[in-house]
């Protein structure tokens, strides 16, 4: 980010932190924009993350998150099942199959456990990010919100033939405080 915005390093602040941690800060600093990319399907709960880091956002601030799988329930069946091969077809090919497959089955057939695997994935858990709460929550602080959906997978060739295809999997939400 910093390279793409040079020539603004007088009026751009990035901050790495534990967000928990800087969100829990007795902060009287407001920001312009806050961002959050391929981030909230990995926090249990996104939505009361959300809600905390909203209210540092200034008047005609930004609200930006990008790359967060769209809730299941809201995907057409066409979506669903392509999307899930060509995960699967790029899953195989990262090792840890019988590891893979084993717990694939035991979430499917017992559950979900307290464990690493389990717990990095929360979106795995809840079938996605439920993209219209997270809109509902943003406007109720005073947002205007705008959502795009399009296709994404970790591997090159798959993300161009799911793009060729038209599969929607994931989302991007703008939204601005007015």
């Amino acid at each position: 980010m910093k390279e793409v915005c040079k020539g603004y390093e007088n009026k751009l602040e990035t901050i790495c932190s534990d967000v928990f941690e800087f969100l829990e800060r007795d902060l009287n600093q407001r920001f312009d924009l806050v961002c959050a990319v391929g981030f909230l399907h990995h926090i249990k709960d996104y939505l009361a993350l959300i809600q905390k880091a909203v209210s540092l956002i200034k008047p005609k601030g930004y609200f930006f998150s990008f790359e967060d799988p769209l809730y299941h329930k809201t995907l057409d069946f066409y979506s669903f099942f392509l999307s899930q091969c060509l995960y699967y077809s790029w899953r195989i090919t990262q090792g840890d199959i019988l590891g893979g497959l084993y717990r694939k089955m035991r979430r499917v057939l017992i559950g979900y456990k307290d464990d690493v695997y389990d717990n990095t994935e929360y979106h795995a858990i809840r079938s996605g990010v439920d993209q219209e709460s997270i809109i509902n929550l943003l406007k109720n602080h005073g947002f205007s919100c705008s959502i795009g959906y399009y296709f994404s997978n970790q591997s090159p060739l798959l993300q161009s033939l799911g793009k060729k295809l038209k599969i929607k999997n994931y989302f991007y939400i703008i939204g601005k405080r007015l």
